[in-house]
């Protein structure tokens, strides 16, 4: 009996074939998934090809790489290279670059992924030129001059420019005393290895890095920092 599996009116025993899996089935002749329309069976090409081992060939799945280092984004996820910590398939520094997510304290880690801030300080951003705080356990960073620490009134935030309020803020905090919201992180704003960022101590150092804003001579926002 001459069969014809593949339909192409050579019989089957008169054609040269491969039978990948061993099945007795010729190769182009299997009802076996074939993603790529290449007569092979996939399951006859995962080897090295299938990184996040769902027994689909990796060329048949996206090879999107949101983060340019030379490895599909699924790889990425699949061996633990790139977290998800939010679920949706992409490698959380691509979420953050495209802010898709936000990264307020620029741990690489999605804002939504962090554990909710208690303290100001939990939202350090390390930028010298925006204002950090926490509120309802969740960071806002707001782009702010240096120094620029309290609002109207004396108030825990920034009001676009370093005035008198700013230099009171930065003296009570010198006496420890804070503006409701507010707390040392917020008027810390100089160390000795660093005009532009605190060193947890409400020091001259701050009284003199405040003054310095309020006669717009720093150069902690500028440009070339």
């Amino acid at each position: 009996m001459q069969r014809w599996g593949n339909v192409n009116g050579i019989p089957d025993e008169c054609e040269p074939y491969t039978d990948c899996n061993d099945n007795g089935v010729r190769d182009d002749c299997e009802s076996a998934p074939d993603c790529n329309g290449d007569q092979i069976p996939d399951e006859c090409q995962l080897q090295e090809n299938d990184c996040n081992a769902n027994d689909i060939p990796d060329d048949c799945e996206s090879e999107t790489d949101c983060n340019k280092n030379g490895a599909a984004d699924i790889c990425d996820l699949a061996s633990g290279a790139s977290p998800d910590c939010n679920d949706n398939a992409v490698p959380d520094e691509c979420d953050v670059e495209t802010g898709v997510s936000l990264d307020h304290n620029a741990n690489g880690v999605s804002d939504e992924c962090d554990p909710p801030c208690t303290t100001n300080a939990d939202c350090d951003d390390a930028n010298a030129c925006t204002f950090d705080r926490c509120g309802h356990n969740v960071c806002t960073s707001i782009g702010a001059p240096y120094a620029d620490v309290a609002g109207p009134s004396g108030a825990c935030g920034s009001d676009g420019a370093v005035g008198l309020l700013d230099i009171l803020a930065v003296l009570n905090g010198f006496q420890i005393e804070f503006a409701d919201g507010c707390g040392r992180f917020n008027v810390d704003m100089a160390s000795l290895s660093d005009p532009c960022a605190g060193d947890d101590t409400i020091d001259l150092l701050d009284v003199l890095a405040i003054l310095d804003a309020f006669q717009g001579t720093t150069t902690c926002c500028s440009p070339a920092r």
